[in-house]
């Protein structure tokens, strides 16, 4: 969403940091998003910040759905529950650990 200063440039978003966020930037951590604007001042108010969580967390709910829908139209949803359940699925923190987990379950 673009919005239009008063000087006529654009402005398509700004960048939120809070107090918080710039002492934890000093420790290496960076906590600053982008969000667009909905007024012709370039200030991002709470309605935009509710409004980039609802698109991101729609956004994410979609992938969800069509993943479950891929599982379920590739007869995969037995599969899907044995790997859910399994303890050491969701266990592998390096690749060569996830590229083990693939592995097993597709017997390569």
């Amino acid at each position: 969403m673009k919005a239009n200063t008063p000087q006529g440039a654009t402005a398509s978003a700004a960048s939120v940091a809070s107090d918080e966020a710039k002492q934890s930037n000093q420790n290496g951590i960076t906590a600053t998003i982008t969000l667009p604007v909905s007024n012709p001042y370039g200030i991002v108010t709470f309605d935009d910040l509710l409004s980039e969580i609802g698109r991101r967390f729609n956004d994410e709910k979609r992938l969800k759905n069509a993943a479950f829908a891929f599982i379920a139209a590739n007869g995969l949803r037995n599969k899907f529950g044995e790997y859910l359940h399994d303890e050491s699925a969701n266990g592998g923190a390096t690749l060569a650990e996830r590229i083990e987990m693939h592995s097993k379950y597709h017997n390569c």
